[in-house]
């Protein structure tokens, strides 16, 4: 995907960027479609993961099962799915979940705690401070919850990596910023996104 939301698929993507090093450099790159020039690093490669693949069978089918038993609507399932399927996986990686109001982060957090999921809420409030410090220096505290508003602008939270959008915006700014919290100098580590909406 191009900065100017032209796409095309992987594999050309990579041919593409090949043969324009040769006379743009390595820093940069040009649409295929409009051919408007961007940095190299503006660009973004997504792809599709197979979970199926990227765990054991019977880890797969535990997760699925235990989701199940939940009975939590489609797009809940799939958020703590998606957590579950992270924290086992990868067991010293943290998550920032993001949503647009209190309301609906109230909702993700009781189904991640039926799911025994240990969360953090960032608010705002007195208490951000402690729950910031909380988030980045205990390893047993791995995913933090937060709005658009109170998390997504000024904190430095390189000490996650993976990101899950609750609810998409229309305001793309929002996205980037919230992104921009863990996608920073100072990661060490890719930084993977995904984002759970109602499809109308």
């Amino acid at each position: 995907v191009f900065p100017c939301v032209h796409v095309c698929c992987g594999d050309c993507f990579i041919r593409f960027r090949k043969s324009e090093a040769r006379t743009l450099g390595a820093d940069r790159i040009r649409c295929c479609v409009c051919r408007t020039q961007f940095p190299s690093v503006k660009a973004m490669l997504v792809t599709r993961e197979m979970e199926r693949i990227e765990t054991a069978d019977n880890e797969y089918r535990m997760i699925e099962n235990r989701v199940k038993d939940l009975e939590l609507s489609a797009k809940m399932s799939s958020i703590v799915r998606r957590v579950l399927f992270l924290m086992r996986s990868s067991p010293t990686e943290k998550i920032l979940v993001f949503s647009l109001n209190l309301a609906s982060l109230e909702k993700v957090k009781h189904a991640l705690s039926r799911a025994e999921v240990d969360t953090l809420s960032l608010t705002g409030g007195q208490k951000m401070h402690a729950i910031l410090a909380t988030f980045r220096n205990e390893m047993s505290k791995r995913v933090l919850l937060m709005c658009y508003s109170s998390g997504g602008k000024g904190l430095n939270l390189t000490c996650a990596n993976h990101i899950i959008f609750a609810d998409a915006t229309d305001d793309i700014s929002l996205e980037n910023q919230a992104i921009g919290r863990c996608d920073r100098i100072g990661q060490t580590r890719d930084v993977h996104v995904r984002c759970h909406q109602w499809h109308r």
